[in-house]
This record gives C-alpha cells, structure tokens and sequence, in this order.
C-alpha cells in the first residue's frame, strides 16, 4: 500500500498547473484592461485635472473680484484714497511735493491684482506621462494585444489539464451523434 498509482501523483501537480493557468488568464486579461481602458482613464485624468485648474481659476477670480469691490468702495466713501490714487496712477505731482526718484520696486504703485498662474496648465502629471503609451501609441497597443493573446494561447495549449481536454472532449458540442 506504499507505492503510488499514478491516479494519486497526478492531483499534486495538478494544482500547479491549475494555478499557472489562472495566472497566466489573470495576467491576460490585466494586460488587455491597460490597452482597453488606458484612453478613457486618461481623458479622465485629464478632465480632472482642468475641472481643477478652473477651481483655482475661479477662486483666483473671485478674489480679484473682491479685491477690486473694496477699492470701489473706497473710492465712493473715502475721498483722500480716491485723490492718492489718482495722483500715483497719473504720476500727478501736488504743488509743494518735493520727489526723489526711486527704483521700480520701491515705488508705490497703484496696486493691480493679477490673476495667481494656474501651475497644473504647464506641467503634465505622472498619470497622464504613465498612461500617454498605452492610450496612443499603436505599435505598443497592439505588441500588448499580441503578448495577451500569446500568453491565452500558451495556457489553453500547455497549462490546461489532459483530464479536462478530455472532458472538453467529450461535451455535446464537440461530440459527433452520426456515430451513435
């Protein structure tokens, strides 16, 4: 009762053929979900990243909007405001005024917001650079079609089990009734 029929030794390797085929599906099926929906992962990415970029644009707009209703208010209530900043933005001298010439930086301008720069228009982010190859690029698409199809193939040919091809045999659309 020691020796081993070989009905017994075929199910210890069968689980590591049953599990390189599953994983070489598994690894299949993951390399054709990148080619399939890197574009639409993308173009998401992408429509994220300017519904952001229009965030920090509106709060930058807003901002100045806010900005420039309070000088507006000023110049309604507060008279003297209103002449200082008339005399900065016209360069307008008062007689008496005595003026020493300054670098630009040191004057006093009338101040002007500017709008903040968006940081996210001129730099492209990781997932974007990430996905660009599989979503464009034809020739690395279709190697990864072909590497996905090749690795099905190697499974269904050398990973399945001679007792299922035998099974699959033997189901009713494979089986010939002419010769029952």
């Amino acid at each position: 009762m020691t020796a081993h029929s070989p009905s017994t030794t075929e199910p210890r390797n069968a689980w590591v053929s049953n599990l390189a085929f599953w994983f070489c599906l598994i690894a299949a099926a993951g390399i054709y979900a990148v080619v399939a929906l890197s574009p639409k992962v993308l173009a998401y990415v992408r429509l994220q990243n300017e519904c952001y970029a229009n965030q920090v644009r509106l709060v930058s707009l807003e901002r100045q909007v806010q900005y420039l209703g309070s000088v507006a208010a000023a110049l309604k209530s507060e008279p003297e405001f209103a002449a200082e900043l008339a005399r900065v933005e016209f360069d307008a001298v008062r007689p008496g005024d005595e003026r020493i010439p300054v670098d630009r930086h040191l004057s006093i301008d009338a101040p002007v917001r500017k709008p903040v720069p968006n940081a996210l228009s001129a730099q492209t982010s990781w997932t974007e650079m990430l996905l660009e190859p599989f979503a464009h690029h034809r020739t690395i698409r279709l190697t990864l079609l072909a590497i996905a199809g090749a690795i099905v193939l190697t499974a269904f040919t050398f990973l399945i089990e001679p007792s299922t091809k035998n099974k699959l045999a033997a189901l009713p659309f494979g089986h010939d009734e002419t010769s029952a």
